[in-house]
């Protein structure tokens, strides 16, 4: 069962103002005429964001859910796929990015590596992560459990760094996924490892200066390296 159903986007839903957000900061870091990739691109609203925004742009969507991408073509937002970012061919670009913990699921790795290979010299990588430390400290007390628009949401951190979550209907089976919530010192080796070097770090879209124990979010800026 896709974890990503249609339900998600209720139950997760971000204001129209965030997303503006996120877009703004994208744009901003995109050279004109730049090729953009929305790695994780859900229903595909940064990519019509950053469209409007910036005409010059050419940006496109991978998303792993068919139920995301459905509802990419029910918004008419062209230039989404269905593929995995691990396996996909990607194209070469100037820009890719993950909003909204699209990158952590299992095989990060990999994705980091095929995301890496595909960026041009100087082309940026934008990393929209949860900060390890203040979301561990959620969990202190143990698993966490919430009730949301008829949904139970099961929150929970194992000792190797990753975040579960799973949403339980009474009618329907259990839909769970994982995410790894990464130090900075982490993110930095794993860019490093690829030909990636942080250029800026925040803590979140408004581009706060980063506190690795306070700052909800950890927003990296990398930069692929001129192999020459």
């Amino acid at each position: 069962m896709d974890f990503f159903e249609d339900d998600y986007r209720s139950l997760f839903a971000k204001p129209p103002e965030q997303v503006e957000r996120e877009v703004n900061f994208i744009a901003t870091r995109a050279k004109r005429g730049a090729l953009c990739l929305d790695a994780g691109c859900g229903e595909g609203l940064h990519v019509r964001g950053l469209r409007l925004r910036r005409p010059d742009l050419t940006v496109w969507g991978i998303d792993s859910s068919p139920s995301m991408v459905k509802a990419a073509a029910a918004r008419g937002i062209e230039g989404i796929s269905l593929g995995d970012i691990a396996e996909e061919v990607i194209p070469r670009n100037d820009l890719t990015f993950f909003i909204f913990s699209s990158f952590g699921h299992r095989g990060y790795a990999k994705v980091l590596s095929n995301v890496a290979s595909a960026l041009r010299p100087g082309g940026l990588l934008v990393l929209d992560l949860h900060n390890a430390a203040p979301k561990a400290e959620q969990f202190k007390g143990g698993p966490i459990t919430v009730e949301h628009l008829g949904a139970t949401i099961r929150e929970a951190l194992d000792k190797e760094g990753w975040w579960h979550l799973a949403i339980e209907y009474p009618s329907e089976n259990i839909r769970d996924t994982k995410l790894k919530l990464f130090s900075a010192e982490e993110i930095n080796q794993l860019l490093s490892a690829r030909g990636l070097s942080k250029k800026a770090m925040f803590g979140d879209f408004e581009e706060v200066a980063y506190d690795p124990e306070s700052s909800r979010r950890m927003i990296v800026v990398a930069e692929k390296e001129n192999s020459g």
